[in-house]
């Protein structure tokens, strides 16, 4: 793909604007360094540097000219969604790094056999149901979760014991809806990257909008916000099923529209069957 303008699924907002067309900058000798120096411990910083300095702009707002003396401090990469981040990763390394990644092996899972196969990152494209969903969902302002078994408040003595909060403890809540996790939330939390199931619930935690009592359809109880506050992790390390937490973590990491980073093509064995073909993590953006 020799283009470097194309537009994100869902976009950087800005104001009261959602921008959405992004330019890249062709890779010079910063950028190189920046794409190869990968940081283990660190890969959610890792992949802001990444998209500062490939970025010339998103909309009318300029990146890349100034991050590539700076590299990524506090600009408008930060408040992209995870889901763009990724969409974004796919296309930096096509576009400006390589397309064609040659000998990674690929398991066909028909027929359980290996094979070293070339891949080519230009056939990467959204699934059928990927771009059905964009084209009837152009808002991703919240997603929201129905739970599966629900919450009622546990007590927390003095805190939570006052009349105001009376019918607040007696109420069970199943739903949540949360905001679309962004790459600031992901560096905030990256120290937990190695534990995925404890990182996703500190994301989570800081994506909370709300938590309500649904019935019929109908809200019939918005849990306060200080709740929040009050129970913090609690509420998804004690207070929430696993049922509960599972669905909230699929949720936040599939529901927004992002580019694969794998697609289908057929098998060599002898049946010919379409199997996934995706590159090894090891080889995003090697020397």
């Amino acid at each position: 793909m020799d283009s470097l303008i194309f537009d994100l699924p869902i976009g950087l907002r800005s104001g009261g604007d959602v921008l959405k067309e992004v330019e890249l900058l062709r890779t010079n000798g910063v950028a190189e360094k920046v794409f190869v120096t990968k940081i283990p411990e660190r890969p959610y910083t890792w992949q802001g540097n990444v998209l500062a300095v490939a970025i010339k702009s998103i909309g009318n707002i300029e990146i890349g000219v100034e991050a590539r003396r700076s590299y990524v401090k506090d600009n408008a990469v930060k408040n992209l969604t995870m889901a763009d981040v990724n969409t974004l990763l796919v296309e930096i390394h096509r576009r400006l790094w390589q397309s064609f990644i040659p000998r990674q092996e690929v398991i066909c899972k028909y027929c359980g056999k290996r094979l070293l196969a070339d891949i080519d990152l230009d056939k990467i494209d959204y699934r059928d149901e990927t771009k059905e969903f964009m084209e009837e969902c152009p808002n991703y302002d919240e997603i929201v979760v129905d739970l599966v078994s629900g919450f009622t408040p546990p007590s927390l003595g003095k805190i939570t014991d006052k009349p105001e909060y009376a019918d607040v403890l007696q109420t069970e809540y199943n739903r949540m809806t949360f905001r679309a996790p962004l790459l600031r939330d992901a560096i905030k939390n990256e120290r937990k990257f190695s534990d995925s199931i404890g990182f996703w619930r500190c994301i989570a935690k800081d994506c909370l909008l709300r938590v309500e009592s649904v019935e019929d359809g109908t809200v019939t109880s918005v849990l306060p916000t200080e709740f929040h506050t009050y129970y913090g992790m609690k509420l998804y390390d004690e207070y929430l099923s696993g049922k509960d937490l599972k669905a909230i973590r699929s949720a936040l990491t599939e529901y927004l529209p992002t580019l694969p980073f794998a697609y289908y093509d057929r098998c060599g064995c002898d049946e010919q069957r379409e199997i996934p073909y995706s590159m090894e993590a090891s080889s995003f953006f090697s020397e």
